[in-house]
Protein backbone atom coordinates (compact mmCIF):
# COMPACT_ATOMS: atom_id res chain seq x y z
CA UNK A 1 0.00 0.00 0.00
CA UNK A 2 1.25 2.95 -1.10
CA UNK A 3 1.99 5.95 2.07
CA UNK A 4 0.00 8.87 1.99
CA UNK A 5 1.80 12.20 2.59
CA UNK A 6 -0.39 13.72 5.42
CA UNK A 7 1.78 16.86 5.12
CA UNK A 8 -0.24 19.79 5.45
CA UNK A 9 -0.17 21.42 1.41
CA UNK A 10 -0.15 25.15 0.73
CA UNK A 11 -1.31 26.92 -2.58
CA UNK A 12 0.85 29.38 -3.69
CA UNK A 13 -1.59 32.14 -2.68
CA UNK A 14 -1.59 31.21 0.91
CA UNK A 15 2.43 30.77 0.61
CA UNK A 16 2.81 34.30 -0.27
CA UNK A 17 0.86 35.90 2.51
CA UNK A 18 2.37 34.50 5.16
CA UNK A 19 5.01 36.84 6.58
CA UNK A 20 8.55 36.91 5.66
CA UNK A 21 9.55 36.80 9.05
CA UNK A 22 7.71 33.68 10.05
CA UNK A 23 8.15 32.34 6.77
CA UNK A 24 12.07 32.44 7.26
CA UNK A 25 11.64 31.00 10.66
CA UNK A 26 9.83 28.00 9.24
CA UNK A 27 12.45 27.34 6.40
CA UNK A 28 15.27 27.76 9.81
CA UNK A 29 12.84 25.15 11.67
CA UNK A 30 13.17 22.70 8.50
CA UNK A 31 16.65 23.03 8.59
CA UNK A 32 16.70 22.37 12.69
CA UNK A 33 15.15 19.50 12.36
CA UNK A 34 17.44 17.60 9.64
CA UNK A 35 20.69 18.66 11.56
CA UNK A 36 19.10 16.99 14.70
CA UNK A 37 17.65 13.97 12.47
CA UNK A 38 20.64 13.60 10.30
CA UNK A 39 23.47 15.96 10.41
CA UNK A 40 24.19 18.86 8.79
CA UNK A 41 24.80 16.86 5.89
CA UNK A 42 21.33 16.30 5.43
CA UNK A 43 20.36 20.52 4.64
CA UNK A 44 20.28 20.96 1.37
CA UNK A 45 18.14 23.89 -0.32
CA UNK A 46 15.98 20.87 -1.47
CA UNK A 47 15.50 18.97 1.59
CA UNK A 48 14.74 21.88 3.40
CA UNK A 49 12.02 23.36 1.11
CA UNK A 50 10.75 19.71 1.10
CA UNK A 51 10.38 19.70 4.74
CA UNK A 52 9.24 22.82 4.96
CA UNK A 53 6.49 22.29 2.05
CA UNK A 54 7.62 24.77 0.29
CA UNK A 55 9.07 25.22 -3.26
CA UNK A 56 12.40 25.02 -3.68
CA UNK A 57 12.41 28.41 -5.29
CA UNK A 58 10.63 30.30 -2.26
CA UNK A 59 13.60 29.08 -0.17
CA UNK A 60 16.33 31.00 -2.59
CA UNK A 61 14.28 33.88 -1.68
CA UNK A 62 15.19 33.95 1.72
CA UNK A 63 19.01 31.88 2.02
CA UNK A 64 21.36 32.56 -1.50
CA UNK A 65 22.50 29.05 -0.75
CA UNK A 66 22.59 26.13 1.76
CA UNK A 67 25.62 27.62 3.71
CA UNK A 68 23.79 30.90 4.21
CA UNK A 69 20.93 29.08 5.60
CA UNK A 70 23.19 26.87 7.89
CA UNK A 71 24.86 30.02 8.60
CA UNK A 72 21.25 31.79 9.84
CA UNK A 73 20.20 28.82 11.72
CA UNK A 74 23.54 28.68 13.61
CA UNK A 75 23.21 32.27 14.46
CA UNK A 76 19.70 31.77 15.68
CA UNK A 77 20.39 28.77 17.97
CA UNK A 78 23.55 29.74 19.66
CA UNK A 79 23.04 33.03 19.84
CA UNK A 80 19.46 31.80 22.09
CA UNK A 81 21.27 29.63 24.26
CA UNK A 82 24.13 32.27 24.79
CA UNK A 83 21.27 34.50 26.05
CA UNK A 84 19.43 32.26 27.85
CA UNK A 85 23.18 30.84 29.75
CA UNK A 86 23.79 34.90 30.05
CA UNK A 87 20.45 35.65 31.82
CA UNK A 88 20.66 32.88 34.26
CA UNK A 89 24.28 33.29 35.06
CA UNK A 90 23.81 37.21 35.72
CA UNK A 91 21.34 36.23 38.55
CA UNK A 92 23.84 33.61 40.20
CA UNK A 93 26.43 35.46 42.55
CA UNK A 94 29.47 33.27 42.75
CA UNK A 95 31.55 31.98 39.80
CA UNK A 96 30.28 28.21 40.70
CA UNK A 97 26.92 29.38 40.86
CA UNK A 98 27.53 30.77 37.23
CA UNK A 99 29.36 28.04 35.71
CA UNK A 100 26.16 25.78 37.21
CA UNK A 101 23.80 27.89 36.25
CA UNK A 102 24.97 28.00 32.51
CA UNK A 103 25.68 24.31 32.42
CA UNK A 104 21.93 23.75 33.59
CA UNK A 105 20.94 25.74 30.80
CA UNK A 106 23.16 23.77 28.31
CA UNK A 107 21.54 20.70 29.50
CA UNK A 108 17.76 21.88 29.66
CA UNK A 109 18.51 23.29 25.80
CA UNK A 110 19.35 19.46 24.60
CA UNK A 111 16.66 17.78 27.12
CA UNK A 112 13.81 19.98 25.38
CA UNK A 113 14.67 21.07 22.34
CA UNK A 114 17.26 18.29 20.75
CA UNK A 115 20.20 21.07 21.41
CA UNK A 116 20.58 21.87 18.09
CA UNK A 117 23.00 24.68 19.13
CA UNK A 118 25.39 21.86 20.84
CA UNK A 119 25.36 20.06 17.81
CA UNK A 120 26.78 23.02 15.75
CA UNK A 121 29.10 23.83 18.52
CA UNK A 122 30.36 20.57 18.60
CA UNK A 123 30.51 19.38 14.91
CA UNK A 124 33.88 19.63 14.02
CA UNK A 125 33.11 18.44 10.93
CA UNK A 126 31.80 21.99 9.82
CA UNK A 127 34.51 23.34 7.31
CA UNK A 128 34.41 27.03 5.52
CA UNK A 129 32.36 29.79 6.83
CA UNK A 130 30.66 27.55 8.91
CA UNK A 131 33.96 26.05 10.94
CA UNK A 132 34.70 29.73 11.11
CA UNK A 133 31.46 30.93 12.78
CA UNK A 134 31.30 27.69 14.76
CA UNK A 135 35.11 28.53 16.10
CA UNK A 136 34.36 32.30 16.65
CA UNK A 137 31.83 31.14 19.28
CA UNK A 138 33.56 29.02 20.89
CA UNK A 139 36.36 31.40 21.03
CA UNK A 140 33.83 34.17 22.35
CA UNK A 141 32.74 31.60 25.11
CA UNK A 142 35.93 30.72 26.48
CA UNK A 143 37.09 34.11 26.60
CA UNK A 144 34.23 35.26 28.12
CA UNK A 145 34.57 32.64 30.77
CA UNK A 146 38.06 32.98 31.25
CA UNK A 147 37.77 37.40 31.72
CA UNK A 148 34.97 35.92 34.78
CA UNK A 149 37.77 33.62 36.32
CA UNK A 150 40.91 36.06 36.12
CA UNK A 151 38.74 38.55 38.05
CA UNK A 152 37.24 36.51 40.03
CA UNK A 153 40.55 33.89 41.57
CA UNK A 154 43.07 36.86 40.06
CA UNK A 155 44.63 34.22 37.83
CA UNK A 156 46.57 35.29 34.48
CA UNK A 157 43.41 35.38 32.03
CA UNK A 158 45.38 33.68 29.56
CA UNK A 159 45.86 30.17 32.30
CA UNK A 160 41.81 30.88 32.74
CA UNK A 161 40.82 30.85 29.09
CA UNK A 162 42.64 27.88 28.42
CA UNK A 163 41.15 26.01 31.68
CA UNK A 164 37.65 27.00 30.72
CA UNK A 165 38.42 25.69 26.34
CA UNK A 166 38.98 22.74 27.83
CA UNK A 167 36.06 22.49 30.39
CA UNK A 168 34.02 23.93 27.49
CA UNK A 169 35.32 20.59 25.55
CA UNK A 170 34.54 18.28 28.34
CA UNK A 171 31.38 19.96 28.57
CA UNK A 172 30.21 18.84 25.14
CA UNK A 173 32.06 15.06 25.52
CA UNK A 174 29.33 14.59 28.85
CA UNK A 175 26.48 16.23 26.96
CA UNK A 176 27.49 13.53 23.79
CA UNK A 177 27.90 10.84 26.43
CA UNK A 178 24.23 11.59 28.39
CA UNK A 179 22.23 11.87 25.20
CA UNK A 180 24.07 8.65 23.63
CA UNK A 181 23.65 6.42 26.73
CA UNK A 182 20.95 7.98 28.67
CA UNK A 183 22.54 7.70 32.26
CA UNK A 184 20.71 9.85 34.67
CA UNK A 185 21.04 13.79 34.54
CA UNK A 186 22.03 14.45 37.63
CA UNK A 187 24.62 11.93 37.88
CA UNK A 188 26.40 12.99 34.46
CA UNK A 189 25.88 17.30 35.31
CA UNK A 190 26.96 16.73 39.07
CA UNK A 191 30.70 14.86 37.37
CA UNK A 192 30.92 17.14 35.28
CA UNK A 193 30.44 20.39 38.14
CA UNK A 194 33.22 18.41 40.37
CA UNK A 195 35.70 18.50 37.97
CA UNK A 196 34.98 21.86 36.57
CA UNK A 197 35.40 22.74 40.40
CA UNK A 198 38.12 20.55 40.79
CA UNK A 199 39.94 22.11 37.55
CA UNK A 200 39.34 25.73 38.67
CA UNK A 201 40.80 25.03 42.40
CA UNK A 202 44.07 23.57 40.49
CA UNK A 203 44.07 27.11 38.76
CA UNK A 204 43.71 29.03 41.63
CA UNK A 205 46.71 27.23 43.65
CA UNK A 206 49.26 27.31 40.24
CA UNK A 207 48.26 30.87 39.78
CA UNK A 208 49.58 32.49 42.66
CA UNK A 209 52.80 33.90 43.36
CA UNK A 210 55.02 31.43 44.85
CA UNK A 211 56.75 32.25 47.88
Amino acid sequence: MTAVDKTPKESAGRRSRLPAPLRRDQLLDAARTLVLEDGTEAVTMESVAAAGGVSKTLGYAYFDNRTELLLALFDREVGELQRRAAAEMAESPGLMDKLRAAVRVWFDVVASEGGVASVLLQSSQLRGRLGERRQAALRSIEELYGRQVAAEFGVPEERAVVVMAALMAALGGVIDRWTSTGEPRELVESVYLEMADASLRQLVRSGRPRP
